[in-house]
């Protein structure tokens, strides 16, 4: 039997099976999206006989199709993610016991330097300090924790992202979704412990006032920013690489040097710190940790938030030049 078809402007769509190339679309997308009415015979018969794909089209060039409802649409979105990545990430509360143990170094280096200190204070740091810079790290780490390069680059070798390129909602929203909904199970298991150490610690110094938290959690939206988006510009090499794993190791190997991880930054020499200052590096562990123990204040602590933002501001804007360019040469079939 003949497959069903609707023929619309000119072209043929298959009702239940089509195959399409988005940058041949293009044109069709923006001329659907600028037409606010969506009067037109064309989007009225794609959106009458082939919703799917129209919402597809929609997707190609927007994060969520023109009949969505600005803030309130993507909220709803986002609180029916964030539920379906809870119950998910319920299922599987072992392996992000296991994902969280991958923080092991920073209590292997905290051992480490409360040993080189014990002879005397290593560049302004007691071994009381390298408890509190390390236990504080522990949090910021787990807060902003991200994988997305990973699954990104998974569902793009093995075809699951097209699937997702028909939904009416960007695929990042759902990464975004799945790491804000493990956090709190990250939370649950790794608060206690540092408050414990933080606790039983004699000689442990934080500035606890509520302006100094309020600008720690700002700071750790930040670095989440950061954090995310470049994983995600990694992922996203996977369009055209075919092995991405290389290029999320060797960014692991940048923050784990240049973040603070290995060494508080104040171990680097002064030219180093000066470079830090102005790379990504530092804002996504160190500064967070620097403003809760009182490291840095005043205007260096206001140039730090400016630096950290824009560098997360960028981030967005780069994913969002990188996935265009990736979606105008991406193709997919599919029924």
């Amino acid at each position: 039997m003949p497959m069903p078809h609707r023929t619309i402007a000119g072209r043929s769509w298959l009702s239940t099976d089509f195959a399409f190339t988005i940058d041949g679309l293009q044109g069709q997308c923006r001329r659907l999206i600028a037409d606010q009415t969506h009067q037109q015979p064309a989007a009225l018969a794609l959106r009458r006989y082939q919703p799917t794909l129209y919402f597809a089209l929609c997707t190609a060039l927007t994060s969520s199709p023109p009949t969505a409802h600005g803030n309130t649409f993507m909220a709803r979105k986002y609180l029916a993610l964030l539920r379906v990545s809870w119950s998910l990430m319920m299922e599987y509360r072992a392996e992000i016991f296991m994902w969280m143990l991958t923080s092991l170094l920073m209590i292997i280096m905290m051992v480490v330097w409360i040993g080189i200190s014990k002879g005397g204070p290593v560049n302004g740091f007691s071994p009381p300090d390298f408890v509190a810079y390390y236990m504080v790290g522990m949090i910021v780490r787990q807060l902003t924790a991200v994988w997305a390069s990973w699954e990104l680059d998974f569902k793009i070798r093995e075809g699951q992202l097209s699937p997702l390129l028909l939904r009416p909602i960007h695929p990042i929203h759902n990464d975004i979704a799945a790491n804000w909904g493990e956090k709190a199970i990250r939370m649950v298991i790794a608060l206690p412990i540092v408050v414990a150490v933080l606790v039983l610690t004699p000689g442990v110094r934080l500035d606890l006032s509520p302006g100094t938290i309020a600008l720690f959690l700002l700071s750790i939206g930040g670095a989440w920013m950061i954090m995310f988006f470049l994983d995600y510009l990694v992922g996203i090499l996977a369009f055209w690489v075919s092995q991405v794993s290389a290029f999320i190791l060797l960014m692991e190997g940048f923050r784990v040097v240049l973040g603070g991880i290995l060494a508080p930054l104040q171990m680097f020499p002064d030219w180093a710190q000066q470079a830090l200052n102005w790379l990504p590096f530092r804002y996504m562990l160190s500064f967070s940790i620097e403003i809760l123990t009182g490291r840095v204040q005043g205007d260096r602590l206001w140039f730090g938030l400016a630096v950290q933002f824009a560098w997360g501001i960028f981030m967005i804007l780069a994913v969002r030049l990188l996935w265009a360019r990736a979606m105008r040469s991406y193709s997919a079939v599919g029924a």
